[in-house]
C-alpha cells in the first residue's frame, strides 16, 4: 500500500482513497492527495466515477470494480489474488504486477497506463455489460 501511496503521491492529477484497518491507518505515510479512511461501500465510491482502481486482487473488490466498469492495477500477495489477476489481464480490463516486486515507478506507469489507454476501460464495460446481465437474468450463456 505505500508504495502505491509513493507512486502517485503529490501529483495534482490524482486522488487516492485508501480503505484498509485502523491498525494500518496507524503506520500509513499518506500523501496530501491521499484519503484513508477504515472502510467504505466500494459501490459509493465506484458508483461516483473512478479511474481505475488498485488492489491486491481479491475477488470482491475485483468484481465490484469490474460490476461498475472500472479498469483495475492488480498487486497479488498470494491464495488465489495472482490467478483472478491474471484473468484480469487476459480480458484485458487490467494490468497485473507482482504484489510483493512492483516498484513505486512501475505502479504509477500501471495506473497511467490503464487512464491513458482506453481499451481497457472498454474491457471493463464490457465485463461490467457481462456482470449486469447476470445479476439481471440470473444466467451467463443464452
Amino acid at each position: 500500500m505505500q508504495r502505491t501511496l509513493t507512486a502517485l503521491a503529490d501529483q495534482t492529477k490524482y486522488r487516492v482513497l485508501v480503505t484498509t484497518t485502523v491498525t494500518s491507518m496507524e503506520k500509513i505515510d499518506a500523501p496530501n492527495n491521499a484519503i484513508i479512511v477504515e472502510q467504505i461501500p466500494h459501490s459509493e465510491i465506484l458508483s461516483l466515477g473512478v479511474d481505475v482502481v488498485v488492489t491486491h486482487a481479491g475477488h470482491g473488490t475485483v468484481s465490484i470494480a469490474l460490476r461498475y466498469g472500472v479498469p483495475l492495477v492488480c498487486l497479488p500477495f498470494g491464495a488465489d489474488q495472482p490467478v483472478i489477476a491474471q484473468h484480469v489481464e487476459q480480458i484485458g480490463a487490467g494490468i497485473a504486477l507482482n504484489g510483493d516486486e512492483a516498484t513505486s515507478e512501475q505502479i504509477r506507469d500501471a495506473v497511467e497506463r490503464c487512464i491513458r489507454d482506453s481499451s481497457f476501460k472498454a474491457q471493463a464495460k464490457k465485463m461490467s455489460s457481462t456482470i449486469v446481465h447476470v445479476l439481471t437474468k440470473g444466467f451467463c450463456i443464452e
